[in-house]
């Protein structure tokens, strides 16, 4: 990411907001790891991150996606978009702890996804 965010002159100290929705269902737990400390590396001070994600269902480990989970889920995967993520939003600190991004404003719902504002730790 860095080598192409450079190459387009990219100001890596500006303050910056960058958006991921709709994304986060269809990565792994990793992946979502990397790509939150990838974009910390190329954004500035004070920049934030906004995202959505999905919820989890723990008991069955699996993401939720409403009342019709099964469907939801088997009719995606079909499709060739497996969801693989998701995060109770209860636990989105938890997920953060360790890493360079912090909860600025709590999950909100939006239908199935739930929509966060992160920003860099000092």
């Amino acid at each position: 990411m860095r080598k192409v965010l450079d190459e387009a002159g990219w100001d890596q100290s500006a303050v910056s907001l960058v958006c991921a929705e709709g994304l986060t269902q269809y990565l792994s737990e990793q992946a979502v790891r990397e790509l939150l400390a990838e974009v910390a590396l190329v954004t500035g001070p004070r920049s934030a991150f906004a995202l959505t994600f999905v919820g989890w269902r723990k008991d069955e480990n699996r993401p939720e996606a409403g009342p019709k989970t099964d469907r939801t889920l088997a009719r995606f995967a079909k499709r060739g978009e497996p969801w693989l993520w998701g995060c109770d939003p209860s636990r989105l600190e938890h997920f953060l702890a360790n890493g360079p991004w912090v909860v600025a404003v709590p999950p909100s719902a939006a239908g199935m996804d739930h929509l966060v504002e992160l920003e860099l730790s000092s």
